[in-house]
């Protein structure tokens, strides 16, 4: 009886049911933003007074980047800044850096500028 029910459904063609759900899952969670190389860094511009060295460290999973070693201590520096696509906003305890986007050129630059007084500022990979 068991034989003669397996021939009866390999000869009528019987398979299991093909999936055909059109439903897509996003499981890509992850932020998109131009990635930073890490490294030292060249600050200038108005914006920063003089040209100083500082270490850049990419958190790519937050779009967000820390900034310490600064080689001078002038006044209250930028301690960060995060990344929306290519456009970068500095952090700091001086409510000024957040007033500071400019673009993320090719992860080894950034070129911007500051809304509270318009002064320019760049960053480039060492």
């Amino acid at each position: 009886m068991r034989l003669a029910a397996i021939l009866c459904l390999v000869a009528t063609g019987c398979s299991p049911a093909a999936d055909t759900s059109t439903d897509t899952v996003e499981t890509d969670t992850t932020p998109t933003c131009q990635a930073l190389t890490e490294g030292v860094w060249v600050a200038d511009g108005a914006a920063f007074g003089m040209a100083m060295g500082v270490t850049l460290t990419l958190d790519a999973s937050t779009c967000a980047f820390t900034l310490t070693n600064w080689s001078m201590i002038m006044g209250t520096l930028p301690d960060g800044g995060t990344i929306d696509g290519d456009t970068v906003t500095l952090t700091g305890s001086d409510p000024y850096w957040t007033t500071c986007s400019g673009e993320a050129v090719g992860g080894t630059a950034i070129d911007g500028v500051c809304s509270d007084d318009g002064a320019a500022f760049t960053l480039e990979l060492n």
